[in-house]
């Protein structure tokens, strides 16, 4: 599309207002001045952008003045004419290489260039009569109105600028704005002209990224998910792989076989290339180390999809972990048998086996079982809680009566909540079926009935009932105790919390019970909650699947499910 002349002229194409003469003569003396002082800083050197930037605006000032003068010495024939060819180049170098529009007053399109179509990716029909407004980015609206008040009082403008395309990209270019005349010589529209500066920008904002993972001691990849190229490694990454300088780029996943577990690595980044996960984690070993991989999908409109890859040495960690894990599963089956040997053989004491205890003895006796028993208790939660951090805690899923679950806890637990004058009663409706753990579940109970009897008052009352729901059972247990702190709640599951401490100094829970709850709910696809009021007591509430695991109508019995 030719560069017409009514773009500076609504009137006669033989004559032009002086002052837009005048704007189109600065503008090109300031593009001009522009690309000299660019050629003079690099050393002769002009740097595309600005050369286009010069090249638009000097046409304009030529396009200007050479019409002025057509329309001032009709009669130089010779001259005009070789005058006039010469604009002509310049407009067609212009239209060439730059985008240029108009607007009107209400800021509506009424011409775009060939060049600006194509950038923006509308059609001529699109385009003209659009509000310009509409080719900006939700956030740039505010610069876009600045710059229309700055044109109505008749400055012009010059910079970086961003647009948006049919399609949502950005389109990054350096932008002249000079406020366009109407037919009484009054600011009216703008006339824009732009050049794209997309590709430069993009890596000038990937180069200060690289720049920023450097210096990051992990190890940084970007690949391409299509092609498992990749894009850049940064240094922690080039230094182990000993790849020297450069970027990385160009090398494919399988060249890092040696420094990499390729086949893992890849199969997870086709995962994360055709499933919905934006990301995922992977821990890899490879020539003797064990890194922790997170895998995030990188979603740029204006690349191909491409995968940040961040990998951290974990070796030293996983190995401290292994030595406290063995320590504390020696340690914990240490001392369970002769822990359980102890508290048996007190039991039987107490019982009468050896006869008849003076009242002294008893006494003691007493206190020591009951010490066992807590340590017992506390060797237990250790174990569970050891395997809870391992992902070893397995699941017997099965379709259980919650009926008889729940009376099952009470017969369980009445014995001890007596020792605190504590009853243990039944509401609510009746259960059905939930697929758990039985013993698991009967855990659970355990803990929080045992809890709600140790903070109770004497002669207070433990509830325990349930209800239904569409998916699910919910199963409460509700105290009548002093309740828990407001600024404890959102702590009471972690480990080795305690909200108060119970009346029964010897009873004290080990601070594990509840952390215990929490993940055997979560591994049967339930949840745990509290609710509770200072001074009002609190209720734990449970819910357990009615459904079977996996969408499968049966399970067996020995159905395993790792947490």
């Amino acid at each position: 599309m030719s560069f017409p002349v009514a773009i500076i002229d609504s009137g006669s194409p033989r004559s032009i207002d002086p002052r837009l003469a005048g704007r189109f003569v600065l503008l090109g003396l300031a593009g001009l001045g522009l690309a000299a002082g660019g050629a003079s800083a690099a050393g002769l050197h002009v740097e595309l952008w600005i050369v286009l930037t010069a090249l638009a605006a000097g046409a304009g000032a030529l396009v200007a003045l050479g019409w002025s003068f057509l329309g001032s010495a009709p009669g130089a024939v010779g001259g005009v004419a070789k005058s006039s060819a010469q604009i002509l180049q310049e407009v067609e170098a212009l239209n060439r290489h730059a985008m240029v529009s108009m607007t009107d007053a209400d800021a509506r399109i009424i011409y775009a260039n060939a060049k600006f179509i194509d950038a923006t990716g509308y059609s001529e029909r699109e385009l003209i009569g659009r509000d310009m407004g509409t080719l900006y980015f939700e956030e740039d609206l505010r610069e876009f109105r600045k710059l229309r008040g700055m044109l109505e009082v008749g400055e012009s403008w010059q910079g970086e600028n961003r647009l948006r395309t049919k399609d949502g990209k950005r389109l990054w270019n350096t932008l002249t704005l000079l406020p366009g005349l109407n037919a009484d010589g009054q600011a009216s529209g703008m006339i824009a002209v732009r050049t794209d500066t997309t590709v430069a920008k993009i890596a000038e904002q990937r180069s200060e990224l690289f720049a920023a993972l450097d210096k990051l001691a992990d190890e940084v990849m970007i690949l391409d998910l299509g092609t498992s190229t990749l894009r850049y490694l940064n240094q922690s990454a080039k230094d182990r792989m000993g790849l020297g300088a450069g970027d990385g780029t160009g090398v494919t996943l399988s060249d890092l076989s040696e420094h990499l577990d390729t086949g893992l690595l890849d199969k997870t980044l086709q995962t994360l290339l055709h499933g919905t996960e934006d990301v995922l984690p992977l821990r890899m070993r490879c020539a003797g180390r064990v890194f922790d991989l997170r895998l995030q999908r990188l979603s740029d409109e204006d690349r191909a999809p491409e995968a940040l890859v961040v990998l951290r040495d974990v070796t030293n960690e996983v190995s401290s972990e292994e030595h406290r894990r063995a320590f504390v599963a020696t340690v914990s089956h240490e001392l369970r048998t002769p822990l359980t040997s102890v508290k048996g053989s007190m039991g039987l004491l107490l019982a009468g086996a050896g006869g008849e205890l003076p009242d002294s003895a008893r006494s003691m006796v007493e206190i020591a079982h009951r010490s066992a028993d807590r340590l017992v208790s506390l060797v237990g939660d250790l174990l569970d809680i050891d395997k809870i951090t391992s992902g070893q805690m397995s699941f017997a899923i099965e379709p259980v009566d919650l009926d008889a679950l729940i009376n099952d806890a009470i017969e369980a637990n009445a014995a001890f909540a007596d020792r605190f004058g504590v009853k243990l009663r039944r509401e609510g409706s009746t259960g059905g079926q939930v697929w758990v753990d039985y013993d698991r579940t009967m855990q659970m109970l355990d803990n929080l009935l045992s809890n709600a009897a140790k903070f109770s008052p004497e002669a207070g009352e433990v509830t325990i009932g349930v209800e239904e729901t569409e998916h699910a059972m919910r199963l409460w247990v509700r105290d009548s105790g002093p309740g828990i702190p407001t600024d404890m709640q959102t702590r009471i599951f972690e480990r080795f919390t305690q909200a108060a401490r119970a009346k029964d100094n010897q009873a004290r829970s080990t601070g594990l019970g509840l952390a215990v709850v929490k993940a055997i709910a979560e591994g049967q696809r339930g949840s745990v909650t509290l609710d509770s009021v200072e001074g009002e007591g609190a209720t734990f509430t449970i819910t357990l699947p009615r459904t079977p695991p996996l969408n499968e109508t049966t399970a067996p019995s020995s159905f395993r499910r790792a947490v």
